[in-house]
């Protein structure tokens, strides 16, 4: 577990590197994919169940738009780490969660955008 908690953090500060560095309309192209990789989690798993069915079509879509030199694949990768990190089993998961919540909370502001 503490190999994939590694992982994850490694993947985690990629992405909220990424984010840092998009311009506006990146932001929001990963705040949409974003909000799109937390709709699909939820429309797949049954309550009670494990999310990993969410996250791995999450992971799924990443790897297609990531093909497709599309940024909007940070989005769908947070979207699986902030569910992975969610189950908080994994060592340090608190500190993982507090740069998730930044990174989103970052994001929140090109959602408002979108949606004025």
């Amino acid at each position: 577990m503490a190999d994939e908690a590694r992982a994850l953090a490694k993947t985690l500060a990629f992405t909220a590197h990424l984010v840092m560095e998009s311009d506006a309309a990146d932001r929001g192209r990963i705040c949409a994919a974003y909000d799109a990789g937390l709709q699909r989690i939820a429309e797949i798993i049954v309550p009670g169940a494990s999310p990993r069915p969410g996250i791995e079509a999450c992971i799924i879509e990443h790897e297609r738009l990531k093909a497709a030199e599309d940024v909007g694949c940070a989005g769908w990768m947070l979207a699986a780490i902030a569910t992975r990190i969610g189950e908080r089993d994994l060592p340090k998961w608190q500190e993982a969660k507090k740069v998730i919540d930044s990174v989103v909370q970052l994001l929140g502001r090109y959602r408002e955008a979108r949606i004025h």
